[in-house]
């Protein structure tokens, strides 16, 4: 083996947070998805080999990558588990977990596949697609925390989900039980009425039977209703309340999170509420109804005959034999539907919310074809859950063909062998029908019951997923008013993303109030990620920032948030109104005070130009603006709430020259109020600046 090397290579997806939460759980430990992501670094493009070595040293694990040299003294040496790179077919490189090494030439590698599951691969497999010879090898050391997986957290978190409706749900499960005894009543009259009343003439029994069949079915309709309301009931509450739920601790989850998912990906986790919501309605609903007619069926067919009861009793371990052949493979096909069904609506969103830009360069054919190819797929991945759902129905209606024969030939001997009577033999078949229908069900049920598990399992990823560090603000707004802003210290400050060489280290600088700090740097030097660690956005490696001798991770995020305004790159504009997009806020109650801010200050010039002033609609994403008219509305957004410390982000970079002036007239003049850091790459506007410093070698020089 050689010596340990620092590696970039990647995997794609989740594979290799995936394979490093498998080797946690095999020696003991435990954590979640989403905290894998963030410490590895895991982007959408997937995870580095240097992402996963440096995740696992923070979760008390000693990592080292090799390149092998010698596969014979890798085998020889290889300190199980451990996590391989391979190229798998199409050049996607991927990550697997070896758990044994061959011991003979006939003997096979144990691989753990996030996407396959275990296999058993010959040597000559593995290095087929082995072709970078890098391993990481990991072991627990001293400060590993040993955590036990936690079995019964979404079982948890589905009584939590329901726990509000519970007595609807038991109405409407009485309900069905009650529509399930009626049922059963429709055999029972069959057979009186061919073996007793029709052959003894008894009309009064047959005039009354047929009255009670009548009301019998019409309660069974009026139950059924009612069951029904009770039902939609609880799904629009239930919907609204898990909604709520789920979108408001979307909201409160770090920014970072958001940084490695796609937009599509996070809404189809809001539309997998509705298939819980189902599972939900079907296991108070159907599946009470089948589980009661399968054993009242049972206990019918056992009091007419006892060895047709027998028979009938064998279709339960065949539809589950049944259900268990199809079983892992529905599970699979499903997740590829729900995964595909993401990565199609997150490109369309993509490429919807970038029209213009494909426009500019004729680019739409090869968009068009690439939606067609994301489309494509979740369309082959339907057709194979279909298929393979279809496969499972042929089969369930072959077995339920052939017991019910059964059950009818025996029958009719038993009749011919007077054994029993022709109206029982009637009810029978019918309540063996009703049998066979009810497991057939059950057993079909098992795609919804996957389908909605693997939703609760996505939806589990976001909501245990740890919130942002915040006590909800209810503090702040006691105290904000009192804060005196009056320095910002940064000491030795040093930041990598997870997975990647660090981007800058031992940054020094101080910011008083009042004063204007200008960053200059080239692009990608670390100048964005500066103002971001200052938003609390990322987390730096060591160092420390200092709020008034503070440090700033003891800070709140949204006491803190409340005292700086932002002014970015890129400004989000929102589809509504111009005065909208200043406030992002009830505009009823700020709407005066947002216009007089403007005109104070100048800003008015700029928006009465537009054709209705500040209630222009600007569009989605302000199509209707222009590049500095969006960054105007930036600034003033970041103005108004008059915050003590203000970060520019290139924010004059689509400015002319006599807007750029007119910004910097106003900052000037704000300046007593608030301490103002800006970066940039644009050397012409140093002349306005108390302190200028410059990204050099990865840290922070002083110019001024």
């Amino acid at each position: 083996m050689k010596k340990p090397i620092i590696v970039q290579q990647q995997g794609t997806s989740d594979c290799g947070v995936a394979c490093l939460l498998s080797i946690l759980r095999y020696f003991g430990g435990n954590n979640k998805i989403e905290n894998l992501r963030q410490l590895s670094g895991t982007t959408l493009q997937g995870t580095s080999m240097l992402g996963l070595k440096q995740a696992s040293e923070k979760l008390g694990m000693d990592a080292e990558a090799y390149e092998i040299e010698d596969v014979d003294l890798f085998k020889m040496k290889a300190d199980l588990p451990c996590i391989i790179h391979l190229l798998m077919e199409g050049n996607m490189e991927h990550y697997v977990i070896c758990y044994k090494i061959p011991t003979s030439k006939s003997d096979f590698y144990l691989i753990g596949d996030p996407a396959f599951g275990f296999r058993e691969w010959t040597e000559e497999k593995i290095l087929s697609h082995w072709k970078s010879r890098v391993v990481l090898f990991l072991r627990p050391n001293k400060h590993f925390v040993y955590s036990p997986q936690t079995r019964f957290s979404k079982v948890i978190l589905m009584r939590n989900l329901i726990k509000n409706d519970i007595h609807l749900l038991i109405i409407a499960s009485v309900m069905g039980i009650i529509i399930a005894a009626l049922g059963m009543s429709t055999a029972i009259f069959t057979q009186n009425l061919l073996d007793h009343i029709l052959p003894e003439f008894q009309f009064k029994k047959l005039y009354l039977g047929l009255f009670l069949f009548v009301l019998i079915g019409l309660a069974k309709s009026g139950i059924g209703y009612l069951r029904g309301v009770f039902l939609i009931r609880q799904a629009r509450e239930f919907n609204i309340r898990i909604m709520d739920d789920f979108y408001g601790k979307l909201f409160q989850l770090p920014s970072d999170f958001f940084i490695s998912r796609k937009t599509g990906e996070i809404i189809t986790r809001i539309n997998d509420t509705r298939r819980i919501q189902e599972l939900i309605s079907y296991l108070f609903g159907s599946l009470i109804i089948d589980l009661l007619v399968v054993f009242t069926s049972v206990i019918f067919i056992f009091y007419y005959s006892s060895f047709i009861g027998f028979i009938s009793l064998f279709t339960v371990p065949l539809f589950i034999c049944l259900m268990s052949i199809f079983h892992r493979q529905i599970i699979d096909s499903q997740k590829e539907v729900m995964s595909s069904s993401a990565m199609a609506e997150s490109h369309f969103v993509d490429v919807i919310s970038g029209i213009h830009s494909i426009k500019a360069v004729n680019k739409e054919n090869f968009f068009i074809a690439r939606g067609k190819q994301f489309y494509q797929n979740f369309q082959n991945k339907v057709f194979n859950l279909g298929f393979i759902a279809n496969t499972f129905g042929l089969w369930s209606e072959f077995a339920s063909n052939i017991i019910i024969s059964i059950i009818l030939g025996f029958c009719s001997l038993a009749v011919l062998n007077n054994q029993i009577k022709l109206g029982e033999m009637m009810a029978i078949v019918a309540i063996g029908a009703n049998l066979i229908n009810a497991v057939s069900r059950l057993t079909n049920s098992n795609i919804r019951l996957q389908e909605a598990t693997i939703a609760l399992e996505r939806m589990h990823e976001f909501s245990s997923n740890d919130l942002m560090n915040t006590d909800g603000g209810k503090s702040n707004e006691l105290i904000s008013s009192e804060f005196k802003f009056e320095s910002l210290k940064i000491n030795n400050l040093s930041f990598r993303f997870s997975g990647r060489l660090e981007l800058f280290s031992h940054i020094n600088l101080e910011l008083k109030n009042g004063e204007l700090l200008i960053v200059l740097g080239e692009i990608g030097s670390g100048k964005s990620i500066l103002l971001q660690i200052l938003q609390k956005i990322y987390n730096y490696d060591s160092g420390s920032i200092l709020i008034d001798n503070k440090e700033l991770r003891q800070i709140d995020s949204i006491f803190w948030r409340n005292q700086i305004g932002i002014v970015g790159q890129e400004i989000k504009i929102f589809s509504s109104t111009i005065i909208e997009n200043i406030i992002l806020d009830d505009v009823l109650s700020e709407h005066e005070n947002v216009i007089k801010f403007c005109e104070y200050w100048g800003f008015d010039m700029f928006f009465k130009k537009l054709p209705n002033s500040y209630m222009t609609i600007v569009g989605e994403n302000g199509v209707q603006l222009s590049g500095g008219q969006k960054q105007l509305v930036g600034l003033v957004r970041a103005l108004y709430r008059r915050p003590k410390i203000l970060l520019l982000d290139e924010p004059t970079s689509s400015l002319d020259e006599k807007t750029e002036k007119f910004v910097f007239d106003v900052l000037g003049k704000l300046k007593s109020e608030m301490a103002i850091l800006m970066v940039t790459h644009r050397g012409s506007v140093i002349s306005n600046a108390d302190k200028i410093f410059e990204f050099k070698s990865k840290t922070l020089v002083q110019m001024k």
